[in-house]
């Protein structure tokens, strides 16, 4: 199976980051690797981020793997996680605007494999998932680490409700 990595963009995202990284734990999908990044948050977004990261090291998970990024700025954070993404399949998540389904990523990376190799999915508001090898196409258009400015940048993007594609827009 193909590996996936899920980025969280938690930047200020405390109050809703708890949630979201247990809908992370909850993923179907494995091997995964999911990366916190928290672009200098003034909230406790780090310390629920920490504290999870100890939980999956005491846990010894198989096939699951945890970072956190802090210390640089949202897009910078971003433009590192990118650099550690391995795998086929990476999903970049807002906590703040979506929520993320248990077998959301493993859908997705089956989705992808049906699509244009430049293609990005969307659900909107808060969950995109693309192939790795398409970031160094879009870092320069990424103006921010956000979820909205990779959209931005991506030549061509798909609605994805969970299990199907259902429709195209923002085609270049």
């Amino acid at each position: 199976m193909r590996d996936s990595a899920l980025v969280v963009l938690a930047t200020d995202s405390g109050r809703w980051l708890p949630r979201a990284l247990d809908e992370c734990l909850r993923q179907s999908f494995t091997p995964l690797s999911v990366i916190v990044v928290d672009g200098g948050s003034s909230d406790e977004t780090l310390q629920h981020a920490t504290k999870v990261g100890a939980h999956v090291r005491r846990a010894n998970l198989p096939y699951f793997s945890f970072r956190v990024i802090t210390g640089a700025s949202r897009l910078a954070g971003l433009r590192m996680a990118m650099r550690m993404v391995t795998g086929e399949c990476v999903v970049l998540f807002d906590p703040v605007q979506n929520r993320i389904e248990p077998h959301w990523v493993g859908s997705a990376n089956v989705a992808l494999s049906t699509c244009a190799p430049d293609a990005i999915l969307s659900t909107p508001p808060g969950l995109v998932a693309f192939r790795p090898r398409l970031w160094p196409e879009i870092e320069d258009g990424v103006v921010e680490g956000t979820v909205g400015s990779v959209l931005a940048a991506a030549p061509r993007t798909y609605e994805f409700r969970l299990g199907e594609v259902v429709g195209s827009y923002g085609l270049r």
